[in-house]
C-alpha cells in the first residue's frame, strides 16, 4: 500500500478468494449492465481489474473514496463511508466495500469498532442499493460478525426484506424489494 494515504494494498484474487466477488456476480454485471459502487475504492485496482480482465464496462463501476486517489476515467465521489452519503443521482445492483469498513479504527475521533458502526454503514448503503440488490464487505473481523443476527433485528425494523448472512469474514446484506 502507500503509506502517505494510509492504504493496504489487496490483490483482486485477494477479494475473489474472500467471495467479495464471485464469478456468478461478475456474469450477472457483465450479462446484465448491472450498476457497482466500490465504497472505499482507493487506488481501484479491482475495480480496474474488473475492466480490463473481466469485461466490465468502465460505466458500470462507481468509485468512492474520502480522498481523491481514485484513478481517472471511472464516475467518483468523495465521501466519508462513516458519514452522511451523497446522492449518487441512482441506485446500485451491488455495493461492495472491498477490505474497507475500517470499522476497528478511530474516525474523527469517533470509536466504530462495535457494531453501531456497521450498522450506520448498513443503513447508508441499504439507501444507495435497488430492491433486489445486495450489500457485500469483506474483512468484517469475528467479534464484529457475531452480532449479525443483532443487527439485522435492527436494520429489518426499518428495511423488513432484508437478510444478513455472515462468514468468513464476509458479510452480506441482501435486499429482497
Amino acid at each position: 500500500g502507500n503509506p502517505e494515504h494510509g492504504y493496504c494494498y489487496f490483490s483482486p484474487s485477494w477479494h475473489f478468494r474472500k467471495n467479495l466477488l464471485t464469478s456468478e456476480i461478475v456474469e450477472d454485471l457483465r450479462q446484465d449492465g448491472k450498476g457497482l459502487l466500490s465504497v472505499g475504492s482507493g487506488p481501484a485496482y479491482l475495480e480496474r481489474f474488473l475492466v480490463t480482465r473481466m469485461g466490465i464496462k468502465r460505466e458500470q463501476i462507481t468509485l468512492s473514496d474520502k480522498s481523491s486517489v481514485m484513478p481517472e476515467g471511472f464516475e467518483q465521489f468523495i465521501f466519508d463511508m462513516h458519514g452522511d452519503w451523497p446522492d449518487f443521482g441512482k441506485k446500485f445492483d451491488y455495493i461492495i466495500f472491498p477490505e474497507s469498513a475500517n470499522l476497528d479504527r478511530r474516525i474523527d475521533g469517533d470509536y466504530y469498532g462495535d457494531w453501531r458502526g456497521l450498522n450506520r454503514l448498513i443503513a447508508s448503503a441499504l439507501t444507495a442499493v435497488n430492491p433486489k440488490g445486495q450489500i457485500r464487505m469483506d474483512g468484517i473481523p469475528n467479534y464484529i460478525g457475531e452480532t449479525v443476527p443483532e443487527l439485522g433485528k435492527v436494520q429489518r425494523e426499518i428495511f423488513p426484506a432484508i437478510e444478513l448472512r455472515y462468514s468468513n469474514e464476509l458479510l452480506v446484506v441482501d435486499k429482497r424489494g
